[in-house]
């Protein structure tokens, strides 16, 4: 393929040499000729050697210099197309302060013409944003000495007062004779990039949803505020802050629904902190929350902003037609008195708030036994994902019996856990863990498992009785939970109203619609309902005759105070007579003492359950509990 540059170049030259050499010949030889023949009177052919030589020399010279001429204009024109299509602002001022040459983009930059940009007053320096003067004028300082050619980022103003960011560089330029000719410089828009890091940077530091400083802003905001604290004078502290029953609300009405509700606590959270002074609100992460409080005198500081907070959000927002009541558990943790690096505060304020949710206080402050109970219960977490995992969660059963004759009635399905090294761990303990973990669900569907095969066994050998199974709020939440207990029934070859469902009130704190369609569906598959611990939650008496439930359970705490506080009598006996009008049968729990069970029994209570009886045994030991005392 022939490449036409070439040849256009070589033509060119061609061209350019054989007009000189045509030119030097019609004027060189012409007055060689004229020279011999009318001024020495003598010519000879040979005479016209010396100016055709001559005529040759300075036509090749003639051409070479035209050829470059021809080039140079060429690259002059190619520069200069090129700087002015190039979207770079470009300029080149000499060293008295004139522009020799200035690009066309500085009207697409800047808004000035070429010819308005070289009448500026100062040039550039008319230009640069207030704020950034500065960054200016060391960049163009030791311009007498050398023009640096590292880039700097600035904004300027354009003609129309608008704000952009550029790119600037600039250096010396020198002529052909390497003389200093001025300073060139280049100028590039940078203001989506500089838009995009913005961006990016409040992502990096700023929760999406709602607005506010992120946990990773909380981290280095507090690190500073740590190192500019000093002890007993402008302190630092942290108030962390999780709402309660917010997993029931996702759970109950949607993911969209639990955002709108985070938002509308962000907002009154920030609105109750702006009436404090040096406060910084943020959200942790999920439904937590936290508070950053710099230059307070004293923890009566801390406490009233607590007790503002815990008292403000114990609130009702209306979302979608919906009113959602969320209370909040606080831990609050000083630096310095509570650790001495961001993190360390944070983790204490942390472990503070968890206390308090389980104490059931607005909140607490941070002591040192907190940290060991931290640890202990991070110990117990990990241990128990492995029980979990292994299945080694197992099923004692402890007899309910007819207050009246002795006869069974039910037995209830209690989880027990002895961990490998023959510890028994508290039920108290891991129940409570494997419900904040979620780790309720898996051992729950193990549960139930477990207690319908052995239940189902026990039926066969012909024990008639009722086993009792508890299930957590979360496990009930499972929209296939309904679905998994009926077939898990049915395979076993078991009766439906062989087997109850234990549930606490916390049930109904999510959806009570959907709560009370699951009882429904329950109950039309012949499962009978229990309703635990009641009088101890979140009692409400307006639901009640809306439930499809069979027992109501008299917590323990009551009937161990039987006999002490008349309170206590008046609660079972009130609980006993609502039961028994509503037609619900009513189980009293805990019984440990002749004098309990006569005073259970007076009050008209018809089902206990108790040490008094037995306490909870495992399967084989249970199995001769029964033949010995109940065999059919």
């Amino acid at each position: 393929m022939v490449n036409t540059e070439k040849v256009r170049r070589r033509n060119a030259m061609l061209r350019a040499y054989a007009g000189s050499l045509l030119l030097t010949f019609s004027i060189i030889l012409p007055v060689g000729f004229i020279h011999h023949v009318f001024v020495l009177d003598d010519f000879k052919i040979t005479m016209m050697a010396a100016p055709i030589a001559v005529s040759l020399v300075i036509g090749i010279l003639v051409g070479a210099i035209q050829t470059l001429r021809v080039r140079l204009k060429e690259q002059s024109q190619i520069f200069r197309m090129l700087a002015d299509s190039s979207r770079e602002f470009s300029c080149v001022r000499s060293f008295a302060d004139e522009y020799i040459y200035i690009s066309p983009s500085v009207e697409t930059i800047t808004g000035y013409s070429p010819d308005e940009f070289a009448q500026l007053p100062g040039g550039m320096d008319a230009m640069i944003h207030v704020d950034d003067m500065p960054i200016w004028k060391a960049h163009v300082a030791p311009i007498d000495e050398y023009v640096s050619s590292t880039p700097i980022e600035l904004r300027i103003i354009r003609k129309n007062g608008e704000e952009r960011w550029i790119s600037h560089t600039c250096q010396k330029t020198y002529d052909v004779d390497d003389s200093e000719l001025g300073i060139q410089s280049s100028n590039i828009d940078i203001t989506e990039r500089k838009h995009s890091e913005e961006k990016i940077l409040h992502l990096a530091k700023y929760d999406p949803l709602t607005g506010l400083p992120n946990r990773h802003y909380l981290t280095e905001y507090l690190q500073e505020s740590i190192l500019e604290s000093e002890p007993e004078k402008n302190m630092t502290a942290v108030i962390f802050m999780d709402l309660c029953r917010f997993k029931f609300v996702n759970d109950a009405y949607g993911h969209g629904f639990g955002d709108k509700l985070l938002i509308k606590v962000a907002n009154h959270v920030v609105k109750i902190c702006n009436a404090q002074k040096k406060t910084l609100v943020g959200r942790f992460g999920g439904d937590e929350f936290f508070i950053v409080v710099n230059d307070f005198e004293a923890r009566d500081a801390l406490k009233k902003i607590a007790e503002t907070l815990a008292n403000e959000l114990d609130h009702f927002y209306e979302i979608e037609g919906v009113r959602v009541n969320t209370g909040v558990s606080i831990g609050i943790a000083i630096a310095g008195c509570d650790g001495g690096a961001a993190e360390e505060v944070i983790k204490n304020a942390g472990t503070a708030m968890y206390r308090s949710k389980k104490s059931g206080l607005k909140y607490k402050f941070f002591s040192d036994d907190m940290a060991k109970y931290a640890t202990e219960r991070f110990n117990l977490e990990s241990r128990l994902r492995d029980a979990v995992d292994n299945d080694e969660i197992l099923l004692h059963y402890q007899p309910q019996l007819s207050i009246e004759s002795g006869q069974l009635i039910g037995v209830e399905a209690l989880a027990r856990w002895t961990d490998k090294d023959g510890n028994v761990v508290s039920p108290l303990d891991f129940i409570t863990v494997a419900e904040d973990t979620g780790l309720i669900i898996p051992m729950g569907k193990n549960i139930l498992i477990r207690a319908v095969n052995q239940a189902a066994e026990w039926h066969r050998q012909g024990f008639d009785f009722v086993l009792a199974i508890n299930v957590s709020a979360k496990q009930f939440t499972n929209k296939d939970f309904v679905k998994e207990v009926v077939e898990l029934i049915a395979a076993s070859d078991a009766s439906a109203d062989r087997f109850e469902i234990e549930l606490t009130e916390s049930v109904l704190l999510g959806d009570p619609d959907v709560a009370k369609e699951k009882l429904r569906c329950l109950r039309d598959a012949g499962i009978a309902i229990a309703l635990d611990d009641f009088g101890t939650g979140y009692s409400s008496l307006s639901y009640l005759p809306g439930l499809s439930i069979d027992t109501l359970k008299i917590d323990q705490t009551f009937v161990f105070g039987l006999l002490d506080d008349r309170r206590h009598e008046v609660i079972c006996e009130t609980i006993t007579h609502l039961a028994h009008n509503l037609g619900l049968k009513v189980v009293a729990e805990g019984i440990e003492t002749e004098a309990q069970l006569n005073k259970i029994k007076e009050i008209g209570c018809e089902i206990g359950q108790g040490y008094l009886f037995s306490k909870p045994l495992p399967p084989a030991e249970f199995s001769e509990l029964l033949s010995s005392r109940w065999r059919c």
